[in-house]
């Protein structure tokens, strides 16, 4: 797979949340000329705040496009992406070309609060030269949900008109202990990050994953090194390190195993002229990958440069395609290499969940990846789990007068078509709807509202930016 890059120029000063500022997040992005082809994100832009969910916004039209992807990782204290650091999905894989459009929604809770780079990776087909990644990064991005002056991220479920006084609660009861401890994030924290082993640090112990804010998960040990961290497994199934200064443990503690971490992972080399070592293949050692059954992933590592290269460590991901969960990081090492020397780097690995389902093992180094697509075969996991049912058709629907109504909340975006460009802000007041679209599983209405000219202007706002609704609205 050959690997091509492009990168937003960077100015590499703090980042400053100012309400009204040029960096607020609802600022409206760019829009790239019509008709244009390649790949680019317009928004987020370089030196730009995000927090709650958001619309990242550009361009991905290559000619055999097969699938793209929206990825982060976060930046080190030199604000560099760290050497052993692997890209992290924000979101599951998109098959379908954009011009000028939203590449992909993400949900930026999910991430801990901090400075990040991101990108979109698009893989197109070549006979001649096999698949090709295109690659756009925009650095850096902050994140900032705890500490934003800004309102929070709408809720997913919008409020049914006629509220209904709540039902008085009754004396809570305390819960029993738990049969099997966990940890969950503490208060005033948001996601947390799982890391490689107990360190914050982004080169020795990269982040393999997060924690989503309220999410449980079990313990599975305690660092036998004295540190406090956790040893815990996600609900994709990731197993990582977790601080204790950022979640709260509960359960019995006392029968939890202490377990050894894995060595932190060396340094990354000085420059030198002889790299990048990229991985140029992948192959399983097993005709298929079974639930549960341990296999070997074979990475065929290639020097590309003009001299000899300094040893490494080549980094693997399982991402489950439909939402681009990370379900298991490992890592293989390989030896210093001559020009055009290749290796094949083995790491062994052991996916849990998901069956049924397509998943891409991913490995990356020096900034180069390569991918490898696969059916998770059920095996021995109880039961298994269905195929995913389809996303909601398409649909339309329209509205006589006064049947539907909703209440956009202040300050929410107005677009100027479904899944189209910010164009202006809703003040909160209660709007006739004329139409409503759901496209690829998201729901739009079609509202007009004042233009100070004397005709109103057709204009739409998501389903999730609405504050109430009437029920004759839903589909």
């Amino acid at each position: 797979m050959r690997t091509r890059w492009f990168s937003a120029a960077v100015v590499l000063f703090l980042l400053v949340s100012v309400a009204g500022s040029a960096l607020a997040q609802d600022t409206a992005p760019p829009p790239a000329p019509a008709g244009s082809t390649g790949i680019v994100i317009t928004w987020p832009t370089p030196v730009t705040e995000v927090h709650g969910v958001i619309d990242v916004v550009g361009t991905v039209n290559e000619p055999d496009l097969v699938a793209y992807v929206l990825e982060a990782v976060a930046l080190d204290e030199q604000m560099q992406v760290p050497e052993n650091a692997a890209w992290l999905p924000m979101a599951g894989a998109q098959r379908q070309p954009v011009i000028s459009g939203v590449l992909g929604t993400v949900d930026t809770t999910f991430l801990p609060d901090g400075l990040y780079a991101m990108r979109v990776a698009a893989t197109v087909s070549d006979t001649t030269a096999g698949p090709s990644t295109y690659e756009y990064t925009v650095n850096p991005v902050r994140v900032s949900n705890i500490n934003s002056p800004l309102s929070p991220a709408p809720s997913e479920t919008p409020a049914i008109e006629p509220d209904v006084p709540p039902t008085p609660a009754p004396s809570p009861t305390p819960p029993p202990a738990p049969a099997v401890p966990y940890v969950v994030t503490a208060p005033g924290n948001g996601a947390v990050n799982v890391r490689r082993c107990d360190q914050v640090d982004n080169n020795a112990c990269p982040v393999v994953g997060g924690l989503a804010p309220g999410v449980q998960a079990p313990i599975n040990g305690l660092s036998s090194d004295g540190s406090g961290w956790y040893l815990v497994t996600t609900p994709a199934g990731l197993q990582g390190w977790v601080s204790p200064t950022v979640v709260n443990a509960i359960g019995d503690l006392s029968t939890v195993a202490s377990v050894a971490p894995p060595a932190p992972l060396p340094p990354p080399p000085p420059p030198t002229t002889g790299g990048p070592v990229a991985p140029t293949g992948m192959s399983i050692s097993t005709g298929s990958v079974v639930c549960l059954q341990p296999f070997t992933i074979n990475v065929v590592m290639t020097n590309q440069g003009n001299g000899e290269s300094p040893p490494g460590t080549v980094t693997v991901q399982d991402v489950r395609v439909a939402d681009g969960q990370v379900t298991w990081t490992g890592y293989g090492t390989f030896p210093s290499l001559n020009p055009g020397q290749t290796y094949n780097a083995q790491v062994n690995a052991t996916i849990t969940t998901f069956v049924n389902e397509l998943h891409e093992l991913r490995a990356f180094n020096d900034g180069q990846n390569n991918s490898f697509q696969y059916m998770l075969q059920p095996g021995s996991c109880p039961g298994g789990s269905p195929p995913p049912p389809p996303p909601p058709s398409d649909k339309t629907k329209r509205f006589g007068e006064a049947e539907c109504r909703v209440t956009p909340k202040a300050g929410a975006s107005m677009y100027d078509q479904p899944h189209g460009n910010r164009i202006g802000k809703f003040d909160g007041s209660r709007l006739d709807v004329y139409e409503a679209k759901r496209i690829n599983g998201k729901v739009f209405y079609e509202v007009f509202v004042p233009t100070g000219t004397g005709a109103p202007a057709p204009v739409w706002v998501k389903e999730q930016d609405v504050s109430s609704i009437k029920n004759a609205c839903r589909f």
